[in-house]
Parts: structure tokens; sequence; C-alpha cells
């Protein structure tokens, strides 16, 4: 969509935080090629710079461009002893598939077997998990599977195994293999107390399996009276559940050496071993954030406890362990990403076995699964000597990941508008200083994070909602939970890619994992309208209680009804994530998302079906339920049908938008009826805008430019004559606003963009007057921020990091244009949409009436014939 560049190779390098030796690690990232540079990725080699030392190179197709080009490819290799940049070009790649031997099989019978060159892992449905057996290339095995297991307690009753029945390969190349089983947790004949899903990577040359374990509760919370709460009816109560593994029976005698901190030298220990992380460890660790059904906080002390053996118990703040067993020529290695972050947490051992307690049962308070809720635990398991750092398993705490130029991330069309941050023209310095408060200053996204505790399994990755706390004077923290509104992860990724700033990238990681697990509602058993949501962010101004990341308390007077709303779906930043890591939750969240908007508009799903037909209105409200006007409920909408139809082609996704764009704006729609002058009810229409440039910039790239295309862009160009016109800085007249904060300046930037997509549109003076009113909503509204004290709170902050950047892009790209459509036809005439729920209470209206006519009607004819007789 803009000049197309030169397709040069792209220049990348692996970055961690810290500067360790690191030959072997297994890398994996996902990179962007501009349309038509790359078809073949066969041919590929990954090679030094300096050198032409090549790598190790495996590669999967995430996206294509419709030429059939590769837009996106997801990269695995081995980190070797290589410094400064690195190329992925066009070569004779015939030699690297040989080098990095790993093998699959699948010899039936649901079982998996996968060589990695030093060990034979075996993985079978319904067998020990995660290993039926692993071996090494001696064939000696280097586990006992028959005390290999994953272990539920419930509060009540026995302990239960989890059987995972499924099994399937996932993924398979020279570096990395991917198998994915599925189970469940249950009594037998029972219904499952939780479902689970393993993700088990092995990697070639390499003793270490990563093990990345879901446990969700599939059951609908009750949400009585519209509070969603802990303590609902729905919700799982967990005493512990841990993984354990052993080593083979052997009778010499074993040695076991741990790590508990990462400044710490790995030494010698006494066991048994209990290395339990109670709290966060940091200053405020009694948070209110950590509030349990009972309101009480669970957290019994400050940090970790270190029992060995009968040595005195020791104590820290913040530990990230790592465990280390040998046993004649077995060896058995443990450490758990974010151990101390997502407490409460545990590793266990003995002489011979190893005990990972994901949810442990030393807490206090049993651990609460929502209805709807999961959580993904990552254990890394070394099973031998592994020699990428010197302290085994250290990497898994800092990994290496894939980073670019942001001139590559620009030139490949990676996001709208997206410009290198060295590259910002002068006009953008306030903007930019503005957006990385996120990260540099005293008020920062993590600042902000040790400040309210935002720890723990349920919370660590979220962002504190500070700003709803502004009117909070008590002596205790406010909760409050943001819940990803207005795609704070999609501009998180966007910053990262402007700056090559990692630290942008390790803030997306977090979030989107917490994004995944906890503030989307797994379940199939709730109403449509609820299956499968986000959740809103939490009610203004009111405290979250225990009902943490569900938004609606019981306290706090005459607060409504919550739950998921069209209003708040974010699939962008999800979408992105997943093309920039391969992280398959991310891409089943983006169509998990996008899927919950369809079935919430379907009126087959309604309780109103037999009174009415036709869609339900629900995925294109916006602020009350008879608004299907352009507002954020559709445009949120029409941006997940494009996201999810970028990820599959299937036309279902693409058609949705389209009939929700024309369900909700017409290019001869009169403004003047549509109050978009009525700030609180209808600022929101200036997303849908956005989300209609989206819309164009699809369509073009796929060189669609039909009769619904013409339709949506001279329904831009009407709206953008509006703004253009009429609208004004909220700010200048605050009387219009409920509540006149630093939010609403922010929110100014929405107009900007939408002149900006418009600007692609037209062509003259037209396009001149559209980039000088784009340039005004920016500079004002960023003047306007940077006189405020509150402008570092984290919604003004999170609009910033992804909305005004169109302006200063429009700088240096001052041709860009998108093409006209290839159709003159005239547009249909306006839609007159009425949703169901309408519909069905108007015929009831009518057959109630009719009903009672009827009534009257026999009780005359009976009277009258009672009087005749």
């Amino acid at each position: 969509m803009t000049d197309r560049p030169d397709p040069a190779a792209p220049r990348l390098a692996f970055v961690a935080d810290e500067d360790l030796s690191r030959t072997g690690e297994p890398v994996r990232g996902g990179v962007p090629w501009p349309p038509g540079a790359l078809h073949d990725p066969s041919r590929l080699v990954l090679r030094d710079a300096r050198d032409d030392a090549r790598l190790p190179l495996q590669t999967r197709i995430l996206e294509r461009w419709t030429d059939g080009s590769i837009r996106w490819l997801l990269i695995d290799t081995l980190a070797g002893p290589h410094e400064g940049t690195l190329e992925l070009l066009p070569a004779d790649a015939s030699a690297d598939a040989a080098a990095n031997p790993l093998r699959v099989h699948e010899p039936g019978t649901g079982e998996v077997i996968v060589e990695t060159g030093v060990r034979r892992f075996r993985l079978r449905a319904g067998g020990p998990f995660p290993f039926a057996g692993v071996e090494d290339a001696a064939g000696r095995p280097t586990m006992d599977p028959t005390r290999a297991a994953l272990v539920v307690e419930p509060t009540h009753g026995a302990p239960l195994h989890a059987v995972f029945d499924q099994i399937e390969v996932e993924e398979a190349g020279p570096v990395r293999a991917i198998v994915r089983l599925r189970g469940t947790v249950a009594e037998p004949g029972a219904e499952p107390f939780l479902t689970t899903t393993a993700r088990i990577h092995l990697f070639a040359g390499s003793p270490v399996a990563r093990i990345d374990v879901t446990l969700r509760n599939p059951r609908p919370a009750q949400h009585p009276g519209g509070r969603w709460e802990l303590g609902d009816p729905g919700s799982v109560l967990i005493r512990d559940a841990s993984l354990t593994l052993a080593l083979p029976p052997d009778d010499a005698p074993g040695t076991t050496r741990v790590r508990v901190e990462p400044d710490e030298p790995l030494a010698r220990t006494a066991t048994p071993l209990e290395i339990y992380q109670d709290s966060s460890g940091g200053e405020h660790w009694r948070s209110r954030v950590h509030l349990d059904r009972d309101r009480r906080i669970p957290c019994s002390f400050r940090g970790y406890r270190v029992r060995a053996g009968t040595k005195p118990e020791r104590r820290g703040h913040r530990a990230s362990p790592i465990v280390l067993l040998q046993r004649g020529d077995a060896f058995l290695g443990v450490t758990l990403q974010h151990f101390w972050q997502t407490f409460p947490k545990a590793i266990e051992t003995d002489d011979d076995t190893v005990t990972v307690r994901l949810f442990p049962g030393q807490a206090s308070s049993p651990h609460e699964l929502q209805g709807g809720e999961q959580k993904t635990h990552v254990v890394f398991v070394a099973f031998g000597e592994d020699p990428i750092t010197d302290v085994p398993l250290a990497w898994c705490h800092d990994p290496l990941a894939v980073e670019l130029q942001p001139g590559w991330y620009a030139a490949a069309e990676t996001a709208p508008w997206l410009l290198p941050r060295d590259e910002d023209p002068d006009e953008a310095d306030a903007h930019r200083q503005l957006a990385e408060a996120a990260i540099d200053g005293e008020d920062t996204f993590e600042s902000k994070r040790e400040r309210v505790d935002e720890y723990g399994w349920r919370h660590f990755g979220e962002l504190w909602a500070d700003h709803e706390a502004v009117r909070h004077d008590g002596p205790e923290a406010f909760v409050t939970h943001y819940n990803n509104q207005y795609d704070a992860l999609y501009g998180l990724l966007v910053q990262h890619l402007r700056s090559g700033d990692r630290r942008w990238k390790r803030l997306a990681d977090e979030l989107a994992a917490h994004v995944v697990d906890v503030d989307v509602y797994h379940t199939d058993g709730d109403k449509a309208a609820y299956n499968h949501g986000l959740f809103w962010h939490t009610y203004h101004y009111t405290d979250a209680d225990i009902a943490t990341h569900r938004s609606y308390p019981t306290r706090g007077d005459d607060v409504p009804g919550g739950g998921p709303s069209n209003e708040h779906c974010y699939t962008s930043g999800l979408l992105l994530h997943h093309l920039l890591t391969g992280d398959p939750l991310s891409r089943e969240t983006v169509l998990e998302l996008a899927d919950w908007m369809i079935a919430m508009d379907d009126g087959t799903r309604s309780v109103f079906r037999v009174l009415a037909g036709g869609a339900t209105g629900l995925a294109s409200q916006t602020y009350t339920r008879d608004h299907h006007g352009p507002g954020r409920g559709a445009g949120n909408a029409i941006v997940a049908m494009i996201d999810a139809h970028r990820l599959t082609g299937e036309a279902r996704y693409l058609a949705k938008a389209e009939e929700l764009i024309r369900r909700c704006i017409h290019p001869e729609d009169d403004l003047a009826a549509r109050r978009l002058d009525h700030v609180e009810s209808r600022w929101s229409y200036t997303i849908f805008l956005q989300a209609l440039g989206r819309y164009l910039d699809h369509k073009a790239e796929r060189d669609e430019l039909d009769e619904r295309y013409a339709y949506a862009r001279a329904s831009l160009l009407h709206y953008g004559r509006w703004i253009a016109e009429r609208e004004h800085p909220y700010l200048e007249r605050p009387e219009l606003l409920e509540f006149p904060t630093e939010t609403w300046a922010a929110q100014d930037l929405h107009k900007s963009d939408a002149l900006a997509y418009a600007a692609l549109h037209a062509e003259g003076s037209e396009r001149a007057r559209f980039r000088e009113r784009a340039s005004f909503f920016l500079r004002d509204a960023t003047t306007r921020l940077a006189d405020l004290p509150t402008r570092t709170l984290t919604r003004p902050v999170v609009l910033l990091l992804s909305h005004g950047l169109a302006e200063p892009w429009l700088v240096r790209h001052p041709d860009a244009a998108r093409p006209a459509p290839r159709t003159t036809e005239p547009f249909p005439p306006p839609l007159a949409f009425e949703p169901k729920r309408a519909r069905a209470i108007r015929r009831a209206c009518i057959l109630a009436a009719l009903a009672a006519a009827l009534a009257v009607g026999t009780l005359v004819l009976l009277v009258s014939r009672a009087t005749a007789g």
C-alpha cells in the first residue's frame, strides 16, 4: 500500500536483557515481507553477515499477500556463537536440513516419537504425562514415566489425574517440533472438573522440553444480578495442581543443585527441598488486588521461603528458581517462566523426584478458577545437561528474541501508519514524548504495576487503570484493571516496531498472556452475547473489589450489570502478537473473539427467535440498544472480522464486516439527524471511521475495488467532511462532558486519524483540507495533554501508543493515496435496521393486542348467547 521498497534481505539480531553466551538456544520470531518480495521460503538461509556462517533454519508461512507472496514468515533457529547482524536471504539451503536432525515419527495408536539427536521423547494419548518415556542417545531411560503425572486436587474429593486422550503434531521441522495434547481432569463418568491443553516444544540437539499447560474451567459463571465476582457458583476451587517428574530407579547416590535468585551461584542443597513463593515480594505485597472470594488477602508473608533438609528456613523476596537433580547418568532439571511474578508457585524435590506446583497447596486459600477462566503455565524441563548457558536453563528466564530494524517493519507494511521513530517529523516530538511515558520517567507502566502489586497468576501482565483512581483519597490502594481497553496490546507492539526497544515487547508478551487467559470468557455454556467474549474494563471510578477483571462489583451503588460487550472487543494486538511470535493462543483468541461477535448477532441463537427473525443487533449497537449508527461497537466488530479474515481467508468474516458497514452507515446519511455533536453518546463514531479505513485498506490490498469498496469509501469521505468543518477539540466545550478529563484530549487523536484515512481517498483541495485538520487535532491534543498533570495516566497513554501516528506518516509519504473504485453505480438506499429484540417486542405487543381483542370478542359472544338464552 506504500511505495514498494527494494526487496533486500531483512537484517535481524537476537537480543536479550543480559549479555550471555548462548550457543544452541532455540529462537523463534515472525519476519514480515513486502508484497512480492518472497514466494518460496524453502531456499532461504540465515547467515552471519560477517563470516557467512549459516544457522539452522525452519520456516512456516503465517500469512500471504493477495498476490501469493509471503506476508509473514515464522522462523525457528538455534543461536550460535555469533554477534551482530544476521541476514535472511535466498541461497542454497540444501545443507541446512541435515545439519540439525530433528525427526518426528507417528507410528499410530496415538503415539508420537520425537528424536532431537540427543534425546528420544515418546508421547502417547492416554499415557503418562508429559512423556511415556525419554531415552538418551544410547537408549537408556532418563525418566521414570510411571511416576510422571499432572494431578489436580479439588478442595473436596480425591486428587484427580489429568488424562490427555487427544494428541496431534502441530509443527515439525529440522529445528522445533510441537506436539499438542488435549484432555480433561475429571472423576470417572463425571463432567470435567477442568479441561486441559498442553503444547510440548522439543528442539534439535537439545535435551530440553518446553511444556505449556493450560488449565481451564469450561463452566459458565452464573453472574447473579449481573454481578461477576469471585465466589460465583460457576467457579471451581483447587487446593493443589502439580506436575511431578522422576528420575529412573538407580542405587547410585544423587545430588541436587539449586539457584533461587538470578544473581546467586548454583549450589548443592540438602533434600527434601521446598521453594515456595507466597507473594510478589514487592513493597505492596499485601495489596487489595489479591482479595479472594471471602474478601481476604491470602498472602501470608512477603516473598518466598526455602526449606532444605534440616537447615533453618530462609526467606527472600523474588525467586526465579532452577533445580537440578542428578543420579548416575540420569539428569533432571526444571524451572518455570515468571515464577515469582505469577505467584503462588512452588518447586519441591527429594532425592529423585521433582514436583512443580502450578497451584500450590501451601497457599492459605484455595485457588479459584472462575467460570470460563483459564491459566497457562510454562515449564521447562531438561532431561540432560543443558549447555546453552553457564547455569542450565537460565536462558529460559530471559529468552533470546528476534529483532529487525524498524525500517524493515515499516517497508513491509507491518501495521498501518508505521513510521520508524527516528524518522518522525519534528511535529511528532510532543506525541512521542507523551507516549514514551509508558516506559520512561517516574510513572511508567511497570512502576504502576509495583504501586498496586499487579502480580499473581491472575493479574500479572495486566495494566493498572489508575485513571479510575483519581477521585480516591483513602489509605488503601484503589483497585482497577484495564482489560486491554483501546487495544493496549496493539499499541505496545506498534511502539516496539517503531523503536526496536525491547521493553515494549516484554510488556506486550506479558499482557497478551493475561488477556488470553483471564480477560476472555472461555465457555460455551452462557448466552451467545457472552460466550467467548472479552470482559469490559472496571466500571468507572468504582473499585473492582472481588470482581477482579470481570468488571462489575457488588460494592458501589447503582452499578449496572456487566459482562462481555461488543464495545470492548480488541483483536488487532493479538493478531500482531501471533504474527511476531507464532503464539498459537493469540491466534486462537483472535478467532474466538471474531466468532463471538458473529454469534451474538445471530438471531437464531436469541431467546426471541420464535417471535422475529434477522440479526439481534448486538454486534452493532453502541451506547444504547437502539443506536446502530457509526460507533465503536460496530467499529470493533468490523476490525475483528478483518483480522479473522486475514488469518483464515474465510469469506464469512469479510461478508460480516460488509453487512455491518451497510447496517451502520450510508454515503448520504443526514448527519444532523445522526446528532454527532452529542459528545457523550456519539463521540466514538470516529472509531468506526478508522475501522472503515482499515476495511478499505484490506479491500484495496486484495484489489477488490467493487461496489462495497465504493460504498465504504464514499461514507468515509462524507463523514470526513463533517469532521473537517464541524468538529472541535472536546475540551474546548467541557460543559458538554460528564467528566472533562485528560482522556478527552487523547480522544481527539481519533479525529486526526479518521481525517488521515479520508485524506488517502480524497484529491486536491479536499485532501489538503483533511490533512490540515488532521494536523490541527494532533497538535491540539498533544499540546493540551502536555500541560496536564494527569497526562501519564494509563488511558491517555494507551491511546497515544497507537493513535496520532497517521498524520506524521503522511508527512513522510505526502503522495500516498488509495485507488478509486471501479464502479460508479448508485448506492442502495439506507438500510432501516431494527434489532431483533425490538421486532420481537413489537410483534409480541401485536399478538397480545390480537389475543385481547379475540378474548373480548369471545366474551361478548358468550354474554350475548347467555342473554339470548
